[in-house]
């Protein structure tokens, strides 16, 4: 084996290996979502949440098992793994590229797809159902928001228009210290004192960490997807490489 197999070889270990990396990490998500943000079950609904979980968690176990074969094909000198490492890559490639390109056409029906959701679970849902009305008590004080996009959502909610409020207008998670409850709740939603609430909404405080952080979020992805091409002109150099060695024996 000559010095530019060698190399060859070694570029395509190292990007395959990042790859396999990016797999683990999808799949650390899916571990992180499943256990420590299980109240977005119980706001958008287990079928909901399970699909976009399961989702994940088979993106990443297909970049891991596609990053097991191409080391497996580079090791064992083998086509078919190879060519199997290529062609599966460039498919989640391409659906990579394909989801992007929807979520940046779309994102303003995500948006509002998302509120939709997150405002039925605060009229129908809270106060009535253990899940939902926990799920939105962590959610307010994990993010330090109120409501869906503003604390006024909660005027519309079934649970502040029936006896259980107490005259509360808003849930005591909405407090900015809970120690001023009943103070910052009391009362109806023009006559409470906003100053004691969280003034954004949770959808708010999301849409905005997204866009804080959106330098970072397109810069990892763009990474990820050179990673990934690079990866593939490694692979199929390999192949050819390999297939030439073949073709002196």
């Amino acid at each position: 084996m000559g010095l530019g197999m060698g190399l060859i070889r070694l570029l395509f270990f190292i990007f395959t290996f990042i790859v396999w990396i990016c797999g683990l990490a999808i799949l650390g998500v899916c571990i992180w979502l499943a256990i420590d943000q299980h109240y977005f079950q119980d706001l958008l609904g287990s079928e909901m949440f399970e699909a976009v979980l399961y989702t994940l968690l088979i993106c990443g176990a297909v970049i891991c098992l596609v990053g097991f074969f191409g080391c497996c094909g580079a090791l064992r000198e083998s086509k078919c793994l190879l060519g199997t490492y290529f062609v599966t890559m460039l498919i989640v490639l391409i659906l990579q590229c394909v989801l992007a390109i929807l979520a940046w056409i779309y994102h303003d029906l995500l948006i509002w797809w998302l509120h939709f959701f997150l405002q039925r679970s605060i009229d129908y849902r809270y106060g009535y159902r253990y899940a939902h009305t926990r799920g939105w008590d962590q959610l307010q004080r994990n993010y330090q928001c109120c409501g869906s996009k503003t604390y006024k959502d909660w005027q519309t909610s079934r649970w502040y228009l029936s006896d259980q409020t107490q005259h509360q207008a808003v849930p005591r998670a909405c407090c900015e210290k809970e120690s001023d409850f009943p103070a910052c709740t009391r009362g109806t939603i023009k006559a409470n004192n906003p100053d004691m609430l969280w003034q954004d909404g949770c959808l708010t405080s999301m849409i905005q960490w997204v866009q804080y952080n959106l330098e970072v979020i397109i810069g990892l992805a763009l990474a990820v997807a050179i990673v990934e091409v690079f990866s593939l002109i490694f692979a199929c150099c390999l192949y050819q490489r390999i297939e030439k060695e073949a073709s002196y024996v």
